[in-house]
């Protein structure tokens, strides 16, 4: 019978994992048939049951991010907001993501999974005509894409004009859609604030 080496990797939220792995105790954890990308050496010890088990492993499963392909999120995420479009938004993101709209919420202060974000962007929609927003890929490692945004709405009965630097945390997944998106935001001075 073939041995097969399992990888437990530790969680940063518990409620996701990707398909082909399964919660254990200690993280996620599979067999390598199942890893589609492991980036780093993976170093095996045989234990009591007569099994390879891996050990100290720097282990990366997840698709590789690149700038284009975040560049392409971001498009796609520009011409969701703009349309008000429940669709589109459900495109953006995978059945189970996280939306954060300031850094210091954890899971369940934000928007947990996609209907709970397509109600939040929908609630109180901001009208295309309102807003104009310019997106830069910054970086890309391992599922992780970082964007700077600058964000400008012009003044309007619901508020004065403002702008807006903001970088963005991305996490994207096989398909091309966010499981996990933190966003940092500054907002410009003003004269009246400055």
């Amino acid at each position: 019978m073939q041995s097969q080496t399992r990888i437990v990797l530790p969680l940063r939220d518990e409620k996701k994992h990707r398909p082909g792995w399964e919660a254990s105790q200690g993280g996620l954890s599979t067999t390598f048939p199942e890893i589609s990308r492991v980036i780093h050496t993976v170093s095996t010890v045989p234990s009591g049951d007569g099994e390879a088990r891996a050990v100290a492993c720097p282990v990366h499963t997840a698709p590789m991010t690149t700038r284009a392909a975040l560049a392409d999120w971001l498009d796609r995420y520009e011409q969701a907001w703009r349309n008000n479009d429940a669709d589109q938004i459900r495109e953006l993101f995978a059945p189970d993501a996280v939306y954060r709209w300031h850094p210091w919420e954890s899971a369940g202060d934000g928007a947990d999974g996609v209907e709970e974000i397509v109600q939040a962007w929908l609630t109180e929609p901001d009208d295309p005509d309102d807003w104009s927003i310019e997106c830069e890929p910054l970086a890309a490692d391992g599922e992780l894409g970082v964007a700077r945004c600058l964000t400008r709405y012009r003044a309007t009965v619901r508020g004065p004009a403002r702008v807006y630097h903001n970088l963005w945390l991305v996490y994207l997944d096989d398909a091309g859609r966010c499981f996990d998106f933190t966003e940092y935001y500054m907002k410009e001075p003003t004269e009246e604030t400055a």
